[in-house]
Formats: structure tokens, sequence, C-alpha cells
């Protein structure tokens, strides 16, 4: 009689070997997400300048960030 443990009952990799599944990379959703808040709090509500500008730096940022990391990739 074979025994298996509970992480291979569920599928789950035991071994030390580097994750190559096809799963996207969602690290960057959270930033994403916020940067979608804050644009739409700026088209539905008056908004200081200053806000604005601190949502286009953020914004400029993560592209910046983005587009380093595919090139890296």
């Amino acid at each position: 009689m074979l025994a298996t443990n509970s992480a291979e009952k569920s599928g789950i990799s035991s071994s030390t070997e580097p994750d190559t599944s096809t799963e996207p990379d969602t690290s960057t959703e959270p930033d994403q997400d916020k940067l979608r808040q804050a644009s739409e709090a700026d088209h539905h509500s008056q908004v200081s300048a200053s806000k604005k500008i601190a949502d286009a730096k953020l914004a400029k940022d993560l592209q910046a960030v983005l587009k380093e990391f595919q090139i890296r990739v």
C-alpha cells in the first residue's frame, strides 16, 4: 500500500524546483488598483491640483516599473 502525503493529494509540489507555471505575475495588481481608484476619484469629484499631480506621478512611476520589468523578463 502506497502512502501519499496531503501535499501530493492536493497537487502541491513538495520539491524545491523553481515554479515554472504559466500563471501571470500579479504582484503589480495592487498598484494598478490604487491607480484605477485614484483615477476614478479624480473624474467624479473636485480634486485639488496637488492630488492630480501626485496621481500622475504614481501613474508615471508604475509605467516605468512595468517597462523595466518587461525588459528584464
